[in-house]
């Protein structure tokens, strides 16, 4: 099979850029939304955090793949900015229902071993769900 699509670099290069995009123009929309101070001054933070912890995962992408699971403190708190900016960017453009729904999966996760056999599950910790979580970006 011939594909006309080349890909220079690895997918997750592709896609932590997507999503820091997605993430920077719904704090862009919500902050045009609401124009109060407080608002205005959280979504400028919100995006400067963003900038920061997309900005890492791209700059020390290999090296990120390189410790996989054996990650520093400042990679679980830029994994954790992460999902946060995702649940939070999810809340800001489709609701509080679809942000529910994600944490509730999440902590399903971590939830699996206590459930009946069909639904059991091998378990993560809380640092290697964060990594995994994150490396996919």
């Amino acid at each position: 099979m011939i594909s006309s699509q080349v890909f220079l670099l690895s997918t997750n290069l592709y896609l932590n850029p997507h999503l820091f995009f997605c993430v920077v123009i719904t704090l862009f929309h919500a902050l045009d939304l609401d124009g109060s101070k407080g608002q205005e001054i959280r979504c400028l933070v919100l995006i400067g955090v963003s900038i920061f912890c997309f900005g890492y995962v791209q700059l020390l992408h290999e090296a990120l793949q390189d410790r996989a699971f054996f990650n520093t403190k400042l990679d679980l708190i830029v994994g954790v900015g992460l999902i946060f900016l995702a649940l939070e960017s999810s809340r800001l453009s489709m609701g509080l229902f679809m942000t529910i729904l994600s944490v509730a999966v999440v902590i399903y996760g971590f939830l699996w071993q206590y459930l009946p056999e069909p639904f059991t599950c091998q378990t993560l910790h809380l640092e290697q769900t964060i990594a995994s979580f994150f490396r996919r970006l």
